[in-house]
């Protein structure tokens, strides 16, 4: 058994995998395993973290149970997300899994506002094994998740110290200690006939299903309404104060949205960066930004952008940075309402 989950991981031969990127006709069907190593885990504990983190998310914490996960966003005052995230709990403590390169600030943020009150905030990530699992040929006691609730949506299988979360339609987070990591991967390769594929499978994923995730270019940029977080479940109007609520509240019951993320195709040569503008031919002012990229298999190109709700319907959307790369809007997983 390999000392720590990162250095297992490092093991794995992802250059080598014929399943690295997405077919979309048939990604439902594939099994794949993906290391997590784009993400990192907090854990916010003590006796008043509950309080503490109903003060900072857009979430209602003290809905969360045993059973099921949340998503959520920590937002700084002008209502600007920082960073999304799934929480669950585990061993009494919060645990939220977000991206990697937003767990250190948002972390020093956090602790800013402890104060006198009885929290700890840790970063978890090396002292756990954690990876992805999609597709159809799922272990038997995973449940098909699905839209219609939130609890369907992320439910939370607890087993002894290990725990599935679910993340997305088809989409499994498998997380326990190093060595209960190990061998449940190489159980799902070697009986459960599952490819290993890199953390980009398990991004292009989430994009086909509608599951954004910021980073250090998009981080303070949108309202969490503008990449659909109250459509995913992460945004609670009934809870009290929080930092920036007055902007989220207000951007809701005035009906002053006027930008939401979609689901977007287009032929590139190169891969959008976060951040990148969205451009319509004759305009001068860009209409939305990408969010996440990634590639399919056939070399086209998917990607999450928040664009202006008024121009979802154009035809002549493109890449700042490729003019020559038309924008197709498709169909969103879920409902855009």
């Amino acid at each position: 058994m390999i000392p720590t989950w990162q250095a297992f991981v490092e093991t794995r031969d992802f250059e080598g995998s014929a399943e690295t990127t997405v077919d979309v006709t048939s990604n439902a069907s594939e099994t794949t395993l993906s290391p997590l190593s784009r993400y990192s885990i907090l854990s916010v504990s003590g006796e008043d973290s509950t309080n503490f983190l109903q003060g900072q998310t857009t979430c209602d914490i003290k809905s969360l149970t045993a059973d099921r996960a949340i998503p959520g966003a920590i937002c700084n005052p002008k209502g600007r997300a920082l960073t999304n995230f799934l929480m669950f709990i585990r061993n009494g403590a919060f645990y939220l899994v977000l991206p990697k390169t937003l767990a250190p600030p948002v972390e020093k943020r956090l602790r800013m506002y402890v104060l006198r009150s009885r929290v700890k905030i840790e970063d978890v990530t090396n002292t756990l094994g954690f990876f992805g699992l999609s597709g159809d040929a799922l272990p038997e006691h995973l449940p098909p998740i699905e839209a219609d609730s939130d609890k369907a949506r992320y439910p939370v299988i607890n087993e002894n110290s290990n725990q599935w979360i679910g993340f997305g339609l088809g989409q499994w987070i498998f997380l326990g200690t190093s060595e209960a990591a190990q061998r449940q991967w190489a159980q799902l390769v070697e009986h459960g006939n599952a490819s290993e594929t890199p953390p980009s499978r398990w991004d292009l994923l989430c994009i086909l299903n509608g599951i954004p995730t910021l980073d250090a270019k998009t981080s303070g940029t949108f309202v969490p309404q503008m990449f659909n977080l109250d459509l995913l479940g992460g945004i609670s109007f009934k809870k009290g104060c929080y930092t920036g609520q007055e902007i989220v509240a207000r951007t809701h019951y005035l009906g002053k949205l006027k930008r939401r993320m979609y689901l977007a195709g287009c032929a590139s040569d190169r891969l959008p960066e976060p951040s990148e503008n969205i451009m319509k031919q004759g305009h001068e002012q860009s209409v939305g930004q990408v969010i996440k990229a990634e590639v399919l298999r056939s070399g086209d190109i998917r990607l999450l952008t928040v664009l202006q709700i008024d121009q979802s319907g154009s035809e002549n959307l493109y890449l700042e940075k490729s003019p020559g790369s038309l924008l197709q809007i498709l169909k969103s997983p879920y409902p855009l309402v």
